[in-house]
């Protein structure tokens, strides 16, 4: 490395920073971590989407089978037995909600389960499609997806079924909004910011003129070309690593006319370039975000603190549909064997699960979500 080099860097490190080089050197690192955990987030609900399909979803559809054939067994049983004038009120919200719930999950194509819906509750699937928190539901999901999502298509495939269809078109507009965000220039800034594109191209240009001036080749001594090969190693590593204030003071030292004159210019530039930074970085944050709420349930069921999978929580997931499709399998043998005895215990689990989901929700309606 040459003596004035050498000495340029000594005096750099005795010279406080600025606020600009600062602010700039902040957004990099905020920039490099948030990067990071955009493509860690990516790459694990990858994994998770794989283990999912080969794992989770035989156990889930099979699962739901059960649930099916469970509420099923359960109205049978009211037409034959009856649940009592005490009872009805609970049991009609309890069937109301589950048949709600299985027609979600697997769409409500299925004529008979959307039958025993209409029958307990009295909504047709039309007087569920013009639900208004239907309407807010269909708005939502279609800001977020990037496209207008078909609110009757969306409900009689179910939700599963329907991110199956359109998966590749909901992943490509997320790519293509992460892309749009860390794009220093968005296509309206491309005409109005004239500034943005001047920045670059100001960068790109001192880059250029260092390495057309030094390159070594031009050299015919051999210690002079060593030292020059040197310096256009550190141009050009500040230049791709984007360290524009290294790139400047390089300017200065062997093209620039005078310090003081370059070292306003590095300054003007490097506020330019924090400027472009933020949206980068905005845009950055906004497709994790979005991910969060889009992958919300994934993310709390399979996901550590750190935002990675957590093969322990998978395993535990896993287990838990399993422990879940023995007992309905038990259950369904036990209303078969003894239908009278086990539908009035069913009955009196329906209204204690019933009277707790109607305490909680009064509790919450007055005191709100409270955690600490």
């Amino acid at each position: 490395m040459s003596k004035a080099l050498v000495k340029s860097e000594q005096q750099s490190e005795n010279t406080p920073k600025s606020k600009a080089k600062i602010a700039f050197e902040k957004l990099l690192i905020d920039i490099e971590k948030r990067r990071n955990e955009k493509e860690s987030l990516e790459k694990n609900l990858q994994l998770l989407q794989g283990r999912i399909a080969t794992e989770l979803h035989p156990l889930q559809t099979h699962d739901s089978a059960l649930v099916r054939k469970y509420l099923i067994r359960l109205d049978q049983l009211a037409e034959e037995i009856g649940v009592g004038k005490f009872n009805n009120e609970w049991f009609e919200s309890y069937m109301t909600d589950s048949l709600r719930a299985l027609l979600e999950d697997v769409g409500f194509e299925d004529e008979e389960i959307l039958s025993l819906l209409t029958k307990y509750s009295g909504n047709t699937i039309d007087d569920i499609i013009e639900e208004e928190d239907n309407q807010e539901l269909a708005k939502a999901v279609s800001d977020l997806m990037g496209f207008d999502v078909d609110l009757k298509e969306l409900l009689l495939k179910g939700e599963k079924k329907f991110m199956e269809d359109n998966q590749e078109k909901i992943a490509q507009n997320l790519n293509d909004k992460a892309s749009l965000g860390e794009n220093q220039e968005t296509p309206t800034e491309k005409v109005t910011d004239r500034n943005d594109s001047l920045l670059k191209k100001d960068a790109r240009n001192v880059y250029m003129q260092l390495v057309k001036k030094l390159h070594p080749d031009l050299e015919t001594d051999e210690s002079e070309k060593a030292k020059r090969t040197e310096i256009v190693k550190e141009v050009t590593d500040a230049y791709q690593k984007n360290d524009f204030f290294t790139l400047l003071k390089l300017y200065v030292e062997h093209l620039g006319e005078g310090e003081l004159e370059s070292e306003k210019l590095a300054e003007e530039m490097l506020k330019g370039y924090t400027k472009l930074l933020k949206k980068q970085l905005a845009g950055i944050k906004e497709w994790i975000e979005e991910i969060k709420y889009f992958e919300g349930d994934l993310i709390e069921d399979f996901f550590d603190k750190n935002l990675k999978f957590s093969p322990q929580k998978f395993s535990a997931h896993k287990k838990r549909l399993e422990k879940g499709i023995k007992v309905r399998e038990a259950e369904l043998q036990a209303s078969a064997k003894r239908p009278k005895t086990w539908f009035k215990e069913q009955i009196k689990l329906i209204k204690q699960e019933v009277q707790e989901t109607m305490m909680e929700e009064m509790f919450f309606n007055m005191f709100g979500d409270m955690r600490f």
